[in-house]
């Protein structure tokens, strides 16, 4: 695994570096396979990065009929409101670029319960990548949040999800930090799979977890918190930042 650490003095500077690199993984991949598949994360950090790939500088600076995209977590919460990753990804970025109909994978937390829902995605994502001959397979690149109690995706700190092992998805009971709902999420070995994972994060509150992770410290009692656990095994891990965060 190959790590990267990009800090930046504020949220407009992360999110426009962390736009050129997703730009450019997109571009390299539509390149080499025709196709670029991206899990989107939710959260303010990743809004940031949204807004800046929706905006008129990336109108022209990549393929966008040739993405793929796919969700790492998602609440429990209807389709409209504010805590959904989806709500937010589609007013900030799918509404406004141009993918092709039937582009866009989402777990159908409207629908049906955690487990079902989990199950349902998780063939969802199979089926996206039939004919690729591959029991694991890799996404293109992976955006995550990083929450105060270290966990990522929906993957909370002394939780089942992060123990799962031959899933792409599994549900996720609700950890320390509010809303308490339940959660659909992707698991460790799929995302340690991917070609390339980007966390984002910003927020002093935020910097206890990021030692935590970035450099294997402990937080609190915790040892080994999940985001520790992301660690793509043929992969690359970029992480940005603002500095406040990185700062000893």
């Amino acid at each position: 695994m190959n790590k990267y650490l990009h800090a930046y003095a504020s949220l407009e500077e992360l999110s426009l570096a962390a736009g050129e690199q997703v730009i450019q993984y997109a571009n390299e991949a539509i390149i080499s396979r025709g196709i670029f598949r991206i899990a989107l994360a939710g959260g303010s950090t990743p809004r940031g990065l949204y807004e800046v790939l929706s905006s008129k500088k990336y109108s022209d600076q990549t393929d966008w009929a040739s993405w793929v995209v796919y969700f790492g977590d998602e609440r429990f919460v209807p389709l409209t409101d504010e805590r959904s990753n989806y709500a937010m990804a589609k007013e900030a970025l799918l509404d406004k670029v141009s993918l092709k109909k039937g582009n866009v994978y989402m777990p159908s937390v409207h629908l049906a319960g955690p487990a079902e829902v989990a199950m349902e995605y998780e063939a969802q994502i199979r089926r996206s990548f039939v004919g690729e001959g591959s029991s694991m397979p890799r996404l293109d690149l992976i955006l995550l949040g990083l929450g105060s109690d270290g966990h990522t995706a929906s993957l909370f700190p002394g939780k089942a999800a992060t123990e799962a092992v031959n899933r792409l998805v599994v549900e996720s009971t609700p950890g320390v930090l509010p809303p308490p709902v339940d959660r659909v999420t992707f698991t460790l070995p799929f995302i340690n799979a991917a070609r390339h994972v980007i966390f984002l994060a910003s927020g002093k509150d935020k910097q206890e977890a990021f030692h935590a992770t970035y450099h294997g410290t402990a937080l609190g009692s915790v040892q080994q918190v999940p985001a520790y656990l992301v660690r793509p095994s043929r992969g690359t891990l970029d992480w940005f930042v603002t500095k406040e965060l990185a700062t000893e």
